[in-house]
């Protein structure tokens, strides 16, 4: 039987070069807030977001230099923004990113919309969360190979 005979799932058998792909980085942005000015405080989101953290460099490819992490203060809706738009700048089509959110969300039925909140979050005002339409823009901006 011919290789073009024993195709798998209608794929045809590719040469060694194009098989070969690139060997990227992987990132990790990684937001935890248990301490919020306007919303009841958390226990446990930093700490989950620090142990996955720990896992992924523990037991995956992922390295210390290319984690990105932002912590109660620091997790406002600008430093959050401003993180996605380096890593928009810094990732490459060959590297992978991996987000990880852990803390308080909302969703609003009216507008069918989810929203992480952030660290400045005002209870009642969505405007001041960062809707998940927005974080996928940002997201899809990002060309990388897996995200």
């Amino acid at each position: 039987m011919s290789d073009e005979q024993n195709y798998k799932a209608g794929r045809k058998p590719q040469d060694k070069e194009s098989k070969e792909q690139k060997k990227g980085d992987n990132y990790l942005f990684v937001i935890g807030i248990d301490q919020y000015v306007n919303f009841p405080k958390l226990y446990n989101a930093v700490k989950d977001a620090k142990d996955f953290m720990a896992l992924m460099l523990d037991r995956y490819q992922f390295k210390e230099s290319k984690v990105f992490k932002l912590f109660d203060k620091e997790a406002t809706a600008d430093n959050i923004f401003s993180t996605l738009k380096q890593l928009r700048e810094l990732i490459k089509p060959e590297d992978s990113l991996l987000v990880y959110f852990s803390g308080h969300g909302e969703y609003d039925q009216h507008l069918d919309e989810g929203y992480w909140i952030p660290y400045n979050g005002e209870n009642g005002k969505n405007w001041t969360f960062i809707d998940f339409s927005k974080v996928k823009k940002y997201i899809r901006a990002i060309k990388s190979l897996h995200t």
